[in-house]
């Protein structure tokens, strides 16, 4: 078996297209028959395809949207007609990725007041399978100026905010970055601002 295991990485949109084939070759002089492959984990399906008869095969394995949560795992059996190898085991992953990502998750800024403008960067990465495009960027406070710079179109921005020296966010204030992201099923995406506390005295 080449090889043993599936691994899926995949978004929320692109589970539906998600397929990963697992190659069973036949080394042994007497023909190979396997039974229909058996999953323990209903969020994957498993079908088998004869490549020659008693010699190749194909498991084609899929998992099954929707999918709850961030990873999900199966063993895939088969039964044979080998003595040496009377079960195939496949083990099965798929680690559902978010669409959108932002290093670091949160925009950090120090208390105020400043002696100059504060400056932060982010990084916003696109996992998906269709492409982003980055506009109209606000955070919800007076004051901050926000530029886009596209590293990888479609796939990869950072983005660099630029607060006042007197910025400051008030206790139970939820401040945050929301930029539009060009994509239908995720419009928009936010990031959280918070501020460091001062220092104890």
């Amino acid at each position: 078996v080449t090889p043993p295991y599936a691994i899926f990485n995949v978004t929320t949109e692109s589970v539906s297209n998600a397929t990963s084939i697992v190659r069973i070759v036949n080394n042994e002089d007497t023909p190979l028959t396997l039974s229909a492959p058996e999953s323990n984990n209903r969020f994957f399906t498993a079908e088998l395809k004869t490549k020659q008869p008693g010699k190749e095969f194909e498991v084609i394995i899929r998992p099954v949207p929707p999918l709850d949560g961030t990873s999900k795992q199966a063993l895939i059996t088969l039964k044979t007609s080998s003595t040496n190898l009377p079960v195939i085991n496949i083990n099965t992953t798929v680690i559902l990725l978010p669409t959108l990502v932002a290093n670091p998750p949160s925009i950090v800024v120090p208390p105020a007041p400043n002696t100059n403008n504060v400056r932060a960067v982010i990084q916003i990465r696109n996992n998906g399978s269709g492409l982003m495009k980055l506009s109209d960027p606000a955070v919800n406070a007076m004051g901050v100026d926000v530029q886009i710079n596209e590293i990888e179109p479609g796939r990869f921005s950072s983005l660099t905010l630029t607060f006042p020296q007197d910025f400051t966010i008030a206790p139970g204030e939820k401040i945050e970055l929301r930029v539009k992201t060009g994509l239908a099923h995720l419009p928009t995406f936010a990031v959280p601002v918070v501020q460091r506390p001062h220092a104890a005295r």
